[in-house]
């Protein structure tokens, strides 16, 4: 890349430097042009940087969109697991309260005919005492008609 000095700034340097004028011109120039090629060069290096950059989160958020889907989806496999699991010791639970339930219900018609055998015996023995009670209360009354009489 050549860069030209306008006509102002080399009468100025000629001006300055009277004798060795265009030697400065001339050095200035390829300054100026070393400069220009290298701000050049630079540039073309940070393009390429960003581009690998670039190119770098690109692979980055393909590599994180793919450990996300994974995740999901063992995610999604364990939460079908856990229900699964969750069913079957809902089963299970089921199970053994209708086995304690069944228990219970045994024990409560144990219980209930135990009852009714108690009740029946209490009965026999209310019949006996009141048959007993009148007899002796018939002897009784039967004693004093005696007496009196």
């Amino acid at each position: 890349m050549s860069v030209n000095f306008n006509e102002s700034f080399k009468a100025l340097v000629r001006e300055v430097f009277q004798d060795k004028s265009e030697g400065v011109i001339h050095i200035l120039d390829e300054v100026v042009s070393n400069k220009a090629s290298e701000d050049t060069q630079n540039i073309y290096n940070l393009k390429q940087e960003a581009i690998k950059d670039i190119r770098s989160n690109i692979a980055t958020n393909d590599f994180v969109r793919a450990e996300i889907a994974e995740l999901r989806s063992e995610l999604k496999q364990d939460i079908a697991d856990l229900r699964s699991e969750l069913k079957q010791d809902i089963a299970e639970l089921r199970e053994e309260v209708h086995a304690e339930l069944s228990k219970m219900d045994s024990k409560i018609m144990q219980f209930r005919a135990e009852l009714k055998d108690d009740i029946a015996k209490s009965k026999v023995d209310i019949i006996k005492w009141v048959f007993g009670l009148q007899f002796a209360t018939l002897a009784l009354i039967a004693g004093m008609l005696k007496l009196m009489l």
